[in-house]
């Protein structure tokens, strides 16, 4: 490490041996500079010799963006969650599709505006031009930490604001999907009827809690406090393919990590559910997958949680044979036990901590969105409101 001067002031300038390149034989090294501080140059150094190890340095300055990208992600990959570094995969792919063949210290902030730009006329929704922003600043602040480039193009970018159209507007009430209580009460008749295997306890208890798809299917029994009448929720299931290559993943914000109250009817579901369950277990103990999930298959690959996939498609199975002709998913019973909860005067705040929102854009607008029955009573009392002043 050495120190040098220029008119802006002291800095530092590091050297770290690279072992030997067997084109020529000789010793190759790496050299950096414009490090304000030792800790800075160290920490450098340090990073240096760790990918150097990995085999993931990146040597030359006028690497084209795919190979840096692709360098990248080799690291980058055991850093997060399998399936969020699925998801940077692919909107990395897609980048290299864009900027693949240029030099990464070529991509100018212009380049980069003019991308997205045309993300947006291209029509893409906002929230995959946001998810491709956040990966493609996470490589340009890596190539900015390794000194191939001084500035991140992805710096201070506009982004195009989404205009309304009337139709927009005027459909904006499709949007928000959801099952009137009467329409609920049905649905969860036709599962207890004509359901397939644990189709009626599931519903009911979505229906019940609001939890998400993928937090029912990674719950277990240690997850339901049956002397206080609450559920834990601490995890979500992520599964592909076969039932076996399943992950139990933390939720994406802590507001996800949360305790909620039970209904008396779900506990008393939720017990005999269990009777029925530990029937099956011990009968096939020695094939059953025994990690206590609550609703977990008990005619093929018993015990093994079930696919969140699985929930839509046996939800269109019960919409069809129940009559009720909406275009729904198991996240609307979300947005049902939502609605309800409104109805029945649970404020906003407390809706937003039972569900689990960080966000709370979706929540207020479902609640907003109160079922027929508030809304007709709405219209009533303001009927006879105007009728006690008319003559």
């Amino acid at each position: 490490m050495n120190e040098y001067e220029t008119k802006k002031g002291k800095y530092y300038k590091i050297t770290v041996s690279a072992g030997i390149n067997p084109s020529t034989g000789k010793q190759r090294q790496i050299t950096r500079r414009g490090f304000k501080t030792k800790k800075e140059a160290r920490a450098a150094i340090t990073q240096i010799e760790y990918e150097l190890g990995l085999g993931t340095y990146v040597h030359e300055a006028s690497i084209k963006f795919a190979d840096f990208a692709e360098e990248w992600f080799k690291s980058y990959k055991h850093t997060i969650k399998s399936s969020t570094a699925r998801t940077r995969e692919r909107k990395m792919n897609f980048l290299i599709s864009v900027f693949g063949k240029a030099k990464i210290k070529d991509i100018t902030k212009r380049n980069y505006q003019l991308f997205i730009n045309q993300l947006h006329e291209q029509g893409y929704k906002r929230n995959s031009v946001v998810e491709m922003h956040i990966t493609a600043r996470l490589i340009f602040k890596k190539a900015v930490e390794r000194k191939i480039i001084k500035e991140n193009p992805s710096d201070n970018i506009i982004f195009p604001k989404e205009k309304l159209t009337v139709e927009d507007l005027e459909s904006t009430e499709e949007k928000v999907k959801y099952m009137e209580k009467e329409e609920l009460t049905v649905y969860l008749e036709t599962a207890l009827e004509k359901g397939l295997e644990s189709d009626y306890e599931i519903n009911t208890f979505q229906a019940y809690t609001g939890m998400r798809s993928g937090e029912i299917a990674a719950l277990k029994w240690p997850d339901i406090n049956f002397d206080e009448g609450t559920v834990r929720i601490t995890k979500t299931l992520f599964g592909e393919g076969n039932h076996k290559n399943y992950e139990l993943l933390t939720p994406k914000t802590k507001s996800s990590i949360r305790v909620i109250e039970l209904d008396p009817f779900v506990l008393d579901m939720l017990q005999e559910y269990k009777r029925k369950q530990n029937i099956i277990k011990m009968k096939h103990r020695i094939e059953y997958h025994d990690e206590d999930f609550v609703f977990a298959r008990l005619k093929e690959h018993k015990g093994y949680p079930r696919s969140v996939v699985s929930f839509g498609a046996r939800m269109k199975r019960l919409l069809r044979l129940s009559g009720i002709n909406k275009d729904l998913t198991p996240h609307s019973l979300r947005h049902t036990h939502t609605s309800l909860l409104a109805e029945a005067g649970v404020s906003l705040p407390e809706i937003q901590e039972r569900l689990g929102h960080r966000d709370d854009k979706i929540t207020t607008s479902v609640y907003l969105h109160t079922t027929k029955t508030v809304r007709n009573l709405s219209a009533e009392k303001f009927s006879n409101l105007m009728k006690s002043v008319r003559k």
